[in-house]
């Protein structure tokens, strides 16, 4: 097995990061974070949207569709991974 390039842990952290912040997003009603550990959430979202947003400047409108498209589609196969394997311990 090969390690991935840089470009594509770049696009696995552009795709990974986005998708954790959605997931944190959920569960900031839920209580599940103290006061300042939600502010710290708070900040590490604003963090993930700049360095999404950062990702997509400066490229050509089909780079940006083809990196879209494999964000979104690579997000969508973490979410079902995390959906299959993940135990709910709560039914």
């Amino acid at each position: 097995m090969s390690n991935p390039t840089t470009s594509q842990k770049y696009l696995a952290l552009a795709t990974v990061l986005p998708t954790i912040a959605d997931f944190i997003e959920d569960l900031k009603d839920t209580n599940v974070f103290r006061h300042s550990m939600a502010q710290k959430a708070n900040l590490l979202l604003n963090e993930i949207r700049r360095a999404d947003n950062k990702f997509f400047e400066g490229l050509e409108m089909e780079e940006k569709k083809l990196l879209a498209d494999q964000q979104h589609n690579a997000g969508l196969a973490f979410r079902q991974w995390v959906a299959n394997e993940m135990v709910d311990v709560n039914g």
